[in-house]
């Protein structure tokens, strides 16, 4: 009777991992990042400034919204990103943009957010802090 009670107590290893393996979360795989939607875009140069030049890490290629929508200087932009082919949610571990010093051109932005959403027509939740750019050309982390 005690050997039952103590094979009752201990599960089989191969069900733990298997349990436990629907509680992982895989890396961000940059090489399936994909921009999938905008909420607006200058259409003056889509060679350059389509919202897919937003993962390009070239300097001559970016992402701008349209004319207009930042009055002021105050704007609501954003750009959507698909993390991974499957749909299955992807460990963020660090986001990197670069845009030019403050008070430099239409391309700067000086505060934004992360949001996430399990479909990509949402709903969108906030999902970090509101972070601050620095005025500096170099990549921000």
């Amino acid at each position: 009777q005690q050997q039952q009670q103590q094979q009752q107590q201990h599960l089989h290893p191969a069900l733990v991992d298997h349990v436990l393996s629907f509680l992982e979360v895989a890396r961000v795989d940059m090489a399936l990042v994909r921009a999938v939607g905008c909420s607006s875009m200058d259409e003056h140069n889509p060679s350059c400034c389509a919202m897919e030049k937003a993962l390009d890490p070239s300097p001559r290629n970016w992402w701008i919204s349209a004319p207009g929508t930042t009055e002021g200087g105050i704007g609501a932009e954003w750009l959507a990103f698909s993390l991974s082919e499957s749909g299955q949610p992807r460990l963020v571990e660090r986001v990197e943009l670069k845009i030019p010093p403050l008070p430099h051109g239409p391309l700067s932005v000086r505060n934004f957010h992360l949001e996430s959403s399990a479909c990509s027509d949402g709903p969108w939740e906030r999902a970090s802090k509101e972070y601050e750019t620095l005025d500096t050309a170099a990549a921000q982390a």
